[in-house]
């Protein structure tokens, strides 16, 4: 009996999970501090078919796809400053200013939050780092960068950015932070924007080179303005 109801479960789940969106490169595969399984704890995905900035407490076109997301989506917002705007090809031209994605967290205790995020980028600057300046985390009252990052040409000025973030201690929210600088003649569009996040006990060793990690960012903090 107890066999069949857990083939029950995993029949009634399965077509959950394999229609949730999953990352061209896994977090799990590429953090070496991710620890979860996809759909992960927060899955969420932004194809930007319609503006997705809207009220406070509103996310339009945003799909929610963790296991923990039903939880928290009335409480995540977009928005856009400077001369950042959506339009139907989306991006911004000739425009100086940023996109902020604010998100509250999962109701756990655990110590530390990894943020993994994925974008299909058209940058025609040359570069996926031509025309925008390092994305950010703004959490516990302080500014976080980048643990790291890489890109890949897709072709045609078009990129897949892959990067991800560890804040300790673990935010009861957090605001992703793109920034841009776009010189007049020149664009940058989001295609789409993949974001996955866990809130984890690292094991002792990672909590260890997490720290290593921590000064480090606090010693390139002094040389680096983001």
């Amino acid at each position: 009996m107890k066999k069949f109801l857990l083939l029950l479960i995993f029949t009634l789940c399965l077509p959950a999970i394999a229609s949730a969106h999953q990352f061209i490169n896994p977090p799990e595969l590429y953090d070496p501090y991710w620890k979860g399984a996809f759909p992960y704890q927060r899955n969420i995905y932004w194809d930007f078919t319609i503006n997705p900035v809207g009220p406070v407490g509103t996310s339009p076109g945003a799909v929610f796809e963790g296991s923990l997301d039903p939880d928290l989506r009335h409480s995540d917002y977009v928005i856009f400053n400077g001369g950042i705007t959506w339009s139907s090809r989306k991006g911004a031209i000739g425009a100086v200013g940023g996109e902020k994605g604010h998100g509250d967290n999962v109701p756990v205790l655990n110590p530390v939050k990894h943020i993994y995020m994925e974008a299909t980028v058209i940058n025609t600057s040359g570069s996926m780092e031509g025309n925008w300046g390092a994305p950010y985390i703004f959490a516990n009252n302080e500014y976080t960068g980048f643990t790291d990052y890489f890109s890949t040409s897709l072709g045609n000025n078009r990129y897949l950015l892959d990067i991800w973030f560890n804040i300790y201690p673990n935010p009861y929210a957090e605001d992703i932070i793109l920034p841009f600088n776009v010189p007049g003649g020149q664009s940058v569009w989001i295609d789409d924007l993949h974001i996955a996040t866990e809130c984890v006990v690292p094991e002792p060793a990672s909590l260890m080179l997490l720290g290593c990690g921590l000064i480090g960012v606090a010693v390139l903090r002094k040389k680096i303005k983001f």
